[in-house]
């Protein structure tokens, strides 16, 4: 991480901390519209001669990587309809709530939520899923969709995960099928209502982004973009955060050490 000159980092948290949920999730949503842009002109420039088709798939290979573009070549719809990305995982979120599938917002969503604005270009879902609501699931969302029912009971056999893919917007929604231990269970139960967009919607607490991230730090040898959510949620949330239950679970999640580095890095108020 590069160094971090402590008053220009604490007037930036300021103003951070100043800002709504929402608005800090609306900045983050022009920078993922600005870097669309940026990689659409660039493909333009080296590629000038590609159809509409051709081009769509080039921008999502640049996205998501060669594998899923080319996987998704014949499953996509002509004509994107520039839909906002929230209102793709809105949809998914409204037919788990009708359903009464309990989830949360995790990942990217959640550190922005909680934390600081930053580009993303998929979204990830924490979801309790049983092999009996599958079908309805896939029901509610297969027309919108590129969605596999076997991937889906994959998924909830291993405790992993399994895409939906808006077939419009190619906006890729993650969604995690809950682990049976005590402490992924217990994300589920802290989660808090917030907004996204015009929508209420469970988010995961703000305690329990930062330990997921530190988590997703660890097991990736130490990722600069999971430590650096993580401390972005400390910053802007510190004041309200239960120390206590941090402390608790970073013991038993074995990230103590990645904790205490946040805590010393953190830009905080000069009397703290």
């Amino acid at each position: 991480m590069a160094v971090r000159d402590a008053k220009t980092e604490w007037l930036r948290v300021r103003g951070y901390r100043a800002m709504t949920p929402q608005r800090r999730f609306e900045i983050a949503q022009e920078l993922v519209k600005t870097g669309r842009v940026t990689v659409a002109r660039a493909i333009r420039r080296q590629y000038p001669e590609l159809s509409p088709r051709e081009f769509e798939i080039e921008l999502w290979n640049r996205v998501y990587g060669r594998a899923w573009a080319e996987q998704l070549r014949g499953s996509l719809r002509k004509g994107r309809q520039d839909m906002e990305d929230w209102r793709v995982v809105a949809r998914i979120i409204q037919v788990l709530e009708e359903n009464q599938i309990p989830y949360a917002i995790v990942g990217g969503y959640s550190a922005i939520y909680w934390g600081r604005p930053r580009f993303t270009h998929d979204a990830d879902l924490l979801v309790d899923l049983q092999p009996s609501q599958v079908n309805l699931l896939v029901d509610a969302l297969s027309n919108e969709f590129v969605v596999s029912p076997e991937a889906i009971h994959d998924a909830i056999r291993q405790r992993g995960e399994f895409n939906l893919i808006h077939q419009a917007e190619v906006f890729k929604t993650d969604l995690w099928v809950v682990a049976n231990a005590p402490y992924d269970r217990q994300v589920l139960t802290r989660r808090r209502r917030g907004e996204l967009g015009e929508q209420e919607v469970y988010y995961q607490s703000p305690e329990d982004t930062i330990l997921s991230k530190l988590r997703w730090c660890q097991a990736a040898n130490y990722s600069e973009r999971q430590f650096s959510d993580a401390l972005g949620v400390y910053e802007i949330q510190e004041r309200s955060l239960d120390k206590n239950y941090l402390d608790h679970w970073a013991r038993v999640l074995d990230v103590t050490d990645l904790l205490e580095k946040i805590r010393a890095q953190a830009a905080l108020p000069p009397e703290n």
